[in-house]
């Protein structure tokens, strides 16, 4: 289905239903009531100059903002021990890859192609990290980048454009993602790579 108002395309509601199950199938990253160090919860606050990702405890108590008015700033996801924390961010002109401490600190720029880097999602080992892009050839592609080394190397085909939920499994060997058809103008299929 798409919005005539925001021409953004949505997903067919069985499909938003599987991606919400592989999601929490697939993650081991729940938060707890605690407001124990790592139960932190990060969420996007929106401002009229962009969006930054800030934290808070799971009661909703001490909010904290780790990226500090600097662009746009999306697609927060834990890395497993909870210790990083890794983004899109536009702050040097095009979506890119970054990482950060849980403090906000440390941060590091891990994609700057061409072409937009979004919606990253740490594997479970904390070593890869997924992402999608237009970088070749203005169609988004799924990516997978190392931690340690930046290489980013595409997995898809390019044949049709790659859906903002992609989701690893739990022994990080499998990616599932949701192909778009978008001569259609709508989602396709749940593909695993």
């Amino acid at each position: 289905m798409k919005s005539l108002k925001t021409g953004i395309i949505y997903p067919h509601p069985l499909v938003v239903v599987v991606v919400i199950i592989l999601l929490l199938g697939c993650s081991d990253k729940s938060t707890t009531p605690g407001g124990e160090p790592g139960d932190w919860i990060a969420y996007l606050q929106i401002s009229d100059d962009g969006t930054d990702i800030c934290r808070m405890d799971p009661d909703g108590s001490n909010p904290i903002n780790l990226t500090g008015g600097e662009g746009y700033n999306d697609f927060p996801d834990w890395s497993s021990t909870r210790e990083r924390l890794v983004y899109a961010s536009d702050r040097n002109g095009q979506y890119d890859i970054y990482v950060m401490n849980s403090d906000g600190g440390s941060v590091t720029r891990m994609t700057t192609d061409p072409g937009n880097d979004l919606g990253p999602k740490w594997a479970p080992d904390d070593n890869r990290i997924a992402f999608i892009s237009d970088r070749d050839g203005g169609i988004m592609e799924l990516y997978v980048t190392s931690r340690h080394n930046h290489d980013a190397i595409r997995l898809t085909d390019g044949s049709t454009s790659i859906g903002y939920n992609q989701a690893w499994s739990p022994d990080g060997h499998t990616l599932a993602f949701i192909r778009l058809y978008t001569e259609l103008g709508e989602f396709g299929d749940l593909c695993l790579v």
